[in-house]
C-alpha cells in the first residue's frame, strides 16, 4: 500500500534531505521507503509530494500538472539559468532591457515546457540532456 505525502521543502534543501528531516521528525516513518514525485531545484521552496510505503506506482504521479512560481532578475544570463551559475553573455544595460522589455514579458507569459538547462539532473537513456534555448532577437 502507498501513501502520497505532502512536505514543504526548504530553499537551500534538497528533495532527498526534506525527506530524511520528515524521517527524523516522525519516527513512524524511519523504515519506510519513500521517493519524492518530482524534483524541486535546492534554491526552490514549496510542496513536495512524497510517496511512501509501495513506490512502485511512482511513475504514474510523475504526469501531474505543476505550477510554478518565479521571480526574474532581469539583465544577464548564466550558464544554469538561475543566480547560482557564472554569467554567460552580454550584461544588458537598462536602456537595451526597457527597448525589449515587451517582447521578453510575452515570452515568459503563458503556458511553457520548461527546458532543462545544461546542468540538471534530466536524464534520458543513461544520458544526460542538453538544454538547447530559442532566443528572443534584439
Amino acid at each position: 500500500m502507498s501513501e502520497v505525502i505532502k512536505l514543504y521543502k526548504e530553499v537551500g534543501e534538497t528533495p532527498l534531505e526534506c525527506i530524511l528531516r520528515f524521517k527524523s521528525a516522525t519516527p513512524a516513518y524511519e523504515k519506510t521507503k519513500m521517493t519524492y514525485l518530482g524534483r524541486l531545484d535546492p534554491m526552490a521552496e514549496g510542496l513536495l509530494l512524497i510517496l511512501a510505503g509501495d513506490t512502485r506506482d511512482k511513475e504514474s504521479y510523475l504526469s501531474l500538472d505543476k505550477t510554478y512560481e518565479f521571480e526574474v532578475l532581469w539583465g544577464f544570463e548564466t550558464d544554469t539559468y538561475d543566480t547560482l551559475g557564472l554569467v554567460d553573455g552580454e550584461s544588458k544595460t537598462p536602456d537595451k532591457l526597457e527597448k525589449r522589455m515587451p517582447a521578453l514579458i510575452k515570452h515568459i507569459l503563458g503556458k511553457k515546457t520548461q527546458v532543462y538547462p545544461l546542468f540538471s539532473s534530466k536524464s534520458f537513456g543513461g544520458n544526460f540532456l542538453v538544454a538547447r534555448e530559442k532566443k528572443i532577437e534584439e
